[in-house]
């Protein structure tokens, strides 16, 4: 039996699309859960941070004094819902740029998506891995300045605003 290259090139066509259509529903249910995970509670400051594992964007919030217990480290968050483990929560809350403080660390280097950065404060070197290339990752520069969280195994880098562009904290787990 002799098959032509144009039945070929449809078969194998159809066979990556039935691929991609039952690979997309998993996807689209890993998404939906994913968004976003609080990284950091300060019950001092009032805040509270969340982080966007599919870009690693970071935002802020203030919490209420009402729901302030409400929040803890690991919980799902959507901002956009406003949603707290699945649950709608009676307030909006309004997302700002993090304050990260003063930069503790260096970068050394920048290999890929491997980021090596140093503590200035001890000398331990930390590498940490970002999620795509794009400008952030080609903003992170031999000698730019980052904030190390050892406590909270985060590293924070803030994107530098320029043009229309606006500043924001990205943040990636320490290795």
């Amino acid at each position: 039996m002799h098959i032509s290259f144009c039945s070929k090139v449809l078969f194998v066509s159809a066979l990556l699309a039935g691929v991609g259509l039952a690979a997309a529903p998993a996807q689209a249910t890993e998404d939906k859960r994913a968004c976003c995970r609080i990284i950091r509670v300060d019950q001092e400051k009032g805040t509270a941070w969340v982080r966007n594992p599919r870009s690693a964007l970071v935002v802020a919030f203030r919490l209420r004094t009402d729901a302030r217990d409400l929040f803890k480290v690991g919980d799902l968050f959507n901002p956009e819902t406003n949603e707290l483990n699945g649950t709608r929560l009676p307030h909006t809350y309004a997302m700002v740029l993090p304050a990260i403080g003063e930069p503790n660390a260096h970068i050394l280097r920048v290999r890929g998506h491997e980021v090596a950065a140093e503590v200035e404060e001890t000398g331990t070197v930390y590498r940490f891995h970002t999620l795509k290339f794009g400008n952030v990752l080609s903003a992170m520069k031999p000698g730019g300045g980052v904030v190390i969280d050892v406590a909270g195994d985060w590293v924070y880098f803030l994107y530098e605003a320029y043009g229309k562009v606006k500043p924001s904290v990205w943040a990636y787990q320490l290795e």
